[in-house]
């Protein structure tokens, strides 16, 4: 069992602590079929719903600046076009890295205070 923050695309919704017991309970908290992302710096792990432009689901604001704040900070060269265009839709759920075996791991107690530092400030 693991614990993350969930974010929702609707801005009206605060960010909430989630534990996951399963790919099921994952799946159930994006709204479907996940794809994973990790971000370079920090490590973090977004769980996104793979289809979730496809069904038109909103932006969600907050996951998309934290994934381009971590982009930007890993100093990884990006096409920025292609970059400025890109968004994270639907619910995300945010972990801390997987381990050697693939296994997810919490979201440390000070990752979590830091993004939901960043969630507060995105309106």
């Amino acid at each position: 069992m693991a614990t993350g923050l969930l974010i929702p695309c609707e801005l009206s919704q605060r960010a909430v602590e989630a534990t996951l017991d399963s790919l099921g309970s994952i799946q159930q908290i994006v709204g479907g079929d996940i794809e994973q992302v990790a971000l370079p710096t920090p490590a973090w792990t977004l769980y996104v719903h793979e289809a979730a432009k496809v069904h038109n689901e909103a932006v969600n604001l907050r996951a998309t600046v934290l994934w381009r704040r971590a982009w930007q900070d890993s100093g990884n060269d990006l096409d920025p076009q292609r970059f400025a265009a890109e968004t994270i839709n639907g619910d995300v759920l945010v972990v801390g890295p997987s381990d050697d075996h693939g296994n997810t791991r919490n979201l440390a107690a000070t990752d979590r205070d830091t993004i939901l530092e960043l969630c507060a400030k995105v309106r």
